[in-house]
């Protein structure tokens, strides 16, 4: 196997490892709900988060030793990436209380094109690309809600806007990560710190909701399943895919996410998904591919 079939092949494992991510949080709600347990999203975000620091933690020790372990950027930054990495949690997990799993994932993957929207604010030219991959998202966007009566009930309008918020809160940390990131020797470092950090931010929550410890063997199982496989496993598989392809060919593969993360929930929610919804799905996955191959990408 040459180099570059290594990292496409650990790549795919990411993004596939990551998509399993809403179809997982929906049955876990699913079984809270059949066990009459009350998990709520800070349950859920505390486990998960508790369960991979701990695990990458142990990983990141072996590999590095003694002053390798300080923190891989000022506490500051850190705290504001962990901040983000915090309420992008806390919302996939509230607004997959109120969509489905196609439609949120399908939504959150705007984030690419709300971050070239935010190098616009900032002042930051946009190419022609970019404004091509505006267009095809903000199509998408209207393709993929069902109908606008679907909106009118107030549950169903949350999860739409808080899957937003998600996808906002994404490329604000991608926004600062890129900016930062160059200065850090190592990925997974970073991201053990991040998610360390990530913890802390969650944990503060907890004396205003409280925490369920799950003991239905089902619900550990899940949370288990959440944590290592859709936490641990795809950061693991992106830093080995980055030793073999560079970060712009495995940001093109790992666009196929959404569209593992659909076909997964259509397999194991039995969810529905409309024609037109696949149209409006193809645009956006459209709007990455635009800005991953246009030129300036492949210059970076």
């Amino acid at each position: 196997m040459t180099d570059r079939q290594k990292g496409a092949l650990f790549i795919t494992i990411s993004a596939a490892s990551f998509a399993f991510l809403p179809t997982i949080t929906r049955a876990l709600y699913a079984t809270a709900q059949a066990a009459d347990v009350a998990l709520r999203p800070t349950d859920v975000a505390f486990w998960r988060f508790l369960i991979a620091s701990l695990v990458l933690g142990t990983v990141v020790m072996i590999r590095l030793r003694g002053d390798a372990m300080r923190p891989s950027l000022p506490l500051p930054r850190l705290a504001l990436l962990g901040a983000l990495y915090a309420f992008s949690a806390m919302s996939a997990f509230i607004g997959l209380q109120y969509i489905n799993a196609s439609l949120y994932v399908v939504l959150f993957y705007t984030y690419p094109a709300m971050l070239a929207l935010i190098y616009l604010v900032l002042g930051i030219p946009l190419s022609k690309w970019q404004w091509l991959a505006l267009g095809l998202v903000l199509v998408g966007l209207v393709l993929t809600i069902p109908d606008f009566d679907f909106l009118s009930e107030g549950n169903n309008l949350l999860g739409v806007v808080v899957a937003l918020l998600n996808a906002l809160s994404v490329a604000l940390y991608y926004l600062f990560a890129s900016r930062w990131m160059p200065r850090v020797a190592d990925g997974m470092h970073h991201t053990a710190w991040t998610l360390t950090l990530t913890l802390i931010f969650i944990t503060l929550l907890l004396p205003f909701n409280g925490l369920t410890i799950p003991t239905d063997s089902t619900l550990i199982v899940l949370l288990l399943t959440l944590a290592v496989g859709c936490t641990v496993v795809p950061i693991l598989a992106i830093n080995l895919g980055l030793r073999h392809i560079n970060a712009a060919q495995a940001s093109i593969i790992s666009s196929t996410e959404p569209v593992i993360a659909m076909l997964i929930a259509v397999a194991f929610l039995n969810e529905l998904i409309l024609p037109l919804q696949w149209v409006g799905a193809a645009f956006i996955i459209s709007a990455v591919l635009v800005l991953e191959l246009s030129p300036r990408k492949r210059a970076a």
